[in-house]
């Protein structure tokens, strides 16, 4: 699109020095008028770029700060379970919003998992338990932000129903040499063993497969 009015232009076809410097003069102005309009839209943009920053910075904080208000309201009027529900996903919002890295604390991951977990719960009659069996001196070791919530989500979804007693999902974590291992169980309805061996035979012929 065009911002500004084409240059008035001069056109002569002769050939002697007036005509030439008139043609010259006309193709100037023709490419200053074009360098004005690139940076004309050029600034358009950095300024619907930065219009676009803030906007994504003030709705996060609107969605915390209404968040909060309605955590307010909640305790208020004596109702604590929305009150906690609601203060669980203020603090996913931000945990999801902030970060800066890639990577977490296993400390730091159980937390949200926690957070996690209260919400997930409220679809069940007796909540959701969280059982970790976790050493102190490697609550502190690095992990991938987010590896264990997908898991947990998939528990949530497919191994425990809304009618389950009791659910519970147990998180152990520990140390062998130089790596960490992480089990992830729950006390749902499980695989039924003829998928359940479907799924080994599946996995065990990938990995016969060749790699070159």
């Amino acid at each position: 699109f065009k911002l500004t009015r084409e240059p008035c232009t001069l056109q002569s076809n002769g050939a002697d020095e007036i005509s030439i410097l008139t043609n010259e003069f006309s193709e100037m102005t023709q490419e200053i008028h074009n360098l004005v309009q690139q940076v004309y839209i050029l600034q358009i943009k950095q300024r619907e770029a930065a219009y676009n920053a803030l906007r994504a910075q003030i709705d996060p904080h609107f969605i915390n700060n209404t968040l909060q208000n309605i955590q307010m309201m909640a305790a208020i009027h004596s109702e604590p379970e929305i009150s906690n529900a609601i203060a669980d996903l203020g603090m996913l919002l931000r945990r999801n919003l902030d970060f800066k890295t890639d990577y977490t604390t296993i400390r730091e991951e159980l937390i949200f998992l926690q957070s996690y977990i209260s919400l997930m719960g409220l679809r069940f009659q007796d909540g959701l338990s969280f059982v970790t069996n976790i050493s102190e001196e490697i609550l502190d070791a690095s992990i991938l932000r987010f590896l264990l919530q997908p898991i947990i989500e998939n528990a949530v979804q497919h191994g425990l129903l809304p009618s389950s007693k009791k659910p519970v999902i147990n998180v152990d974590i520990e140390k062998c040499d130089e790596m960490l291992v992480i089990h992830i169980a729950d006390n749902g309805i499980g695989i039924p063993p003829p998928m359940l061996e479907a799924i080994k035979k599946s996995l065990t012929e990938k990995e016969q497969l060749p790699t070159d």
